[in-house]
């Protein structure tokens, strides 16, 4: 099987099974979307700006990415929900109350990115282009209790409202487009 050849349990835990320094897969089939999946794996980028510790490069074909993200998608699900549901529909209002919320009430940029220019938050994954990652199933169960979808994460359980949950999981459904932050250019670092 090509997980094992790729030896994706050294990093990935996986049903309790395999390392913890890279991020669970045990449900990913239920939270990423395919496109970002096979994005992903022909050519890996970091969703964390400050760690030094990269996923290869493992220069697949594209038949095995195809067979790779159909098995994970396929197999990695939760059963706790469906994630081709909607459990919001996203108007511009509700991106916007989304992002009052980011900001203010949950203070999520202490620990994320969304705006490089401005946020600061380097311990959980970049969310800038999370809309085009994750899906709105996902977003939406991980903000109501990020620990029942994976235990022992840092995401704090905020008891957030339905209402807040649906806002947010708007607005960050509408975080598609890449950035590149300034700051990971290394400035006089030519070697």
């Amino acid at each position: 099987e090509l997980m094992n050849d790729l030896r994706c349990f050294s990093c990935h835990r996986i049903n309790g099974r395999g390392g913890d320094m890279a991020p669970d897969l045990t449900w990913e089939g239920s939270s990423v979307q395919r496109k970002w999946l096979v994005d992903f794996l022909k050519n890996p980028e970091t969703l964390r700006p400050a760690l030094i510790r990269r996923m290869p490069k493992f220069n697949l074909s594209d038949a095995e990415i195809n067979a790779l993200s159909d098995y994970m998608m396929t197999v990695y699900q939760t059963p706790a929900f469906n994630r081709d549901s909607s459990p919001v529909n996203v108007t511009p209002a509700l991106v916007d109350q989304g992002r009052q919320l980011f900001y203010g009430k949950y203070a999520c940029q202490s620990c994320h990115i969304v705006d490089p220019q401005k946020d600061k938050g380097y311990i959980g994954p970049a969310l800038w282009a999370v809309g085009a990652r994750l899906n709105q199933a996902w977003i939406y169960h991980w903000l109501k209790d990020p620990q029942a979808l994976r235990p022992g994460t840092m995401e704090p359980n905020q008891h957030m409202g339905d209402g807040d949950a649906r806002a947010l999981t708007a607005f960050l459904s509408s975080l598609k487009t890449p950035v590149k932050p300034a700051s990971t250019a290394k400035k006089g670092a030519g070697r």
